[in-house]
């Protein structure tokens, strides 16, 4: 019997909804893990073809650039540990698809260590993304470029090797020249009245002409005798240079082709000297003359990664949110 109590009514049923659609979860990390890999597949082919002589170093290092940027937004973005090391080992496969005819043993250390520098950098960037309250963008990009540039800058110079003989351990003089070019722009921005991308015999003058600026008795005289005096200094200048040259130089040659054949000389000088030894004096310069321009690329190539982890949180296609302990993480 009911009578005097009132029957207890689910007036609301419960069901589970099953999705007809995909977990979010599922096909995003693949998507980045995708763009990753692909700009290193670029990056490797970028290489191959600058050693052949093909690419210039300016598309060399924007290649690069964009496999720094999305191997940075993967770290970001993937979040599983195990998943994290098959999709650098992915990348590393897909960087080095185009050096199958480089000797195995070369090839094998360049690929171990971009391995081992990725993942050590993905972990720096790990431990930032989870000690932090909240996700501070730039400090942790920075943290994981460091290891990737210094790796990357080693896998460079080790992909190189087997290319080192005779005169051909230096860059070519046609990307060289382009290098040239734009340090003699930047000098010019600091003192702009010396030029690097002109002749021998200009350069001298500039060199003159900026020595004696600074003499009181040289801004007294006239146009021609000026002139004169900058002639005859700029001729002390050039024997000073054609001295540490050890020979002449024209007049009408390009400071990009003095400065060219000095370095050779001196890679010269350094083979002789220490002979079985100069590959590795040979890869220690260049690492450290390379890496030294690494900040410089690491903070454009975070920037760069900036502008497209905005772009993704714009589209809706992550997103940040806080957990319970007011730590920030980023969610699909």
């Amino acid at each position: 019997m009911l009578e005097g109590k009132i029957p207890s009514q689910n007036l609301i049923k419960q069901v589970t909804v099953e999705s007809t659609t995909s977990n979010p979860t599922f096909y995003k990390p693949i998507i980045f893990d995708a763009l990753a890999a692909l700009s290193a597949l670029v990056a490797g082919y970028a290489y191959s073809r600058y050693l052949a002589g093909t690419m210039s170093i300016s598309l060399l290092l924007l290649a690069i650039g964009m496999y720094a940027t999305f191997f940075t937004l993967q770290v970001f973005f993937v979040q599983e540990l195990g998943h994290r090391a098959t999709a650098f080992l992915v990348d590393v496969l897909a960087f080095s698809a185009f050096f199958y005819r480089t000797d195995i043993i070369y090839l094998g250390i360049a690929a171990a260590i971009l391995f081992v520098f990725s993942f050590w950098g993905a972990i720096l960037g790990k431990m930032h993304l989870d000690n932090g309250l909240e996700i501070k963008f730039f400090k942790t990009a920075v943290a994981i470029l460091k290891k990737f540039t210094s790796g990357m800058v080693l896998v460079l110079i080790i992909l190189y090797l087997p290319q080192v003989s005779g005169s051909n351990f230096f860059v070519s003089k046609q990307n060289f020249q382009s290098f040239f070019s734009w340090l003699g722009g930047s000098v010019s921005n600091f003192y702009p009245s010396l030029h690097l991308d002109t002749t021998f015999v200009t350069f001298t003058e500039d060199i003159a002409r900026l020595q004696l600026g600074n003499n009181p008795d040289f801004a007294n005289l006239s146009a021609a005798n000026q002139a004169t005096d900058i002639t005859q200094v700029g001729i002390q200048v050039a024997k000073a240079i054609e001295n540490n040259m050890g020979g002449p130089i024209a007049a009408d040659t390009s400071m990009s082709d003095v400065s060219y054949n000095f370095i050779l000389g001196q890679m010269g000088s350094l083979k002789d000297h220490f002979q079985n030894w100069f590959l590795a004096v040979w890869a220690i310069l260049v690492f450290l003359v390379v890496r030294s321009f690494g900040i410089i690329f690491y903070y454009l190539v975070s920037f760069l990664a900036f502008i497209v982890y905005q772009i993704f949180l714009a589209a809706g296609f992550v997103h940040i949110v806080g957990e319970s302990r007011t730590h920030e993480v980023i969610v699909y």
